[in-house]
C-alpha cells in the first residue's frame, strides 16, 4: 500500500521530468516560485511546531500556526509543490495528486474539528 501511495505523490515530478515538450519562461518562473516558496513553508511551519513543542507549548497557535493559512500551514507548502511539479508536468493527469492531497487534507480539518467540538 505505501508503494501505491509512493508511486502517486512521485507522479506530478516523474511527469515534469519526463515532458519532452518546451516550457515557456512564464511557466517555468512559476513552477519555481510555487516550489522553493512551498518548500520553505513547509520547513519553516514543521521547524516552528518543533520548537515550540520544546518549549512545552501543547497547541502551537502562534506566528505561522495562527489560523490565516489554515491549522495547518505546512500542508499549504506541501499544495504549493505538487503543484509547482503538476504546472511544470504541463500533463493534466498531474494535477490529479494535488487536487486527491487537499480533497483529503480538508476531509481531515472536518474529522478533527468534529471531533474537537464534542
Amino acid at each position: 500500500m505505501i508503494g501505491v501511495f509512493g508511486v502517486l505523490y512521485a507522479l506530478p515530478a516523474y511527469l515534469a521530468f519526463t515532458n519532452s515538450h518546451p516550457m515557456s519562461p512564464g511557466v517555468a518562473v512559476a513552477a519555481m516560485i510555487l516550489c522553493f516558496n512551498g518548500s520553505g513553508l513547509n520547513i519553516g511551519a514543521d521547524f516552528y511546531k518543533s520548537a515550540q513543542k520544546q518549549l512545552g507549548v501543547k497547541k502551537v497557535s502562534t506566528h505561522i500556526y495562527d489560523g490565516r493559512l489554515g491549522p495547518y500551514p505546512n500542508h499549504v507548502g506541501d499544495w504549493m509543490r505538487y503543484s509547482a511539479f503538476a504546472l511544470a508536468s504541463g500533463n493534466v493527469l498531474a494535477w490529479i495528486v494535488p487536487a486527491i492531497v487537499v480533497a483529503v487534507n480538508f476531509q481531515t480539518y472536518r474529522e478533527r474539528a468534529q471531533k474537537n467540538s464534542k
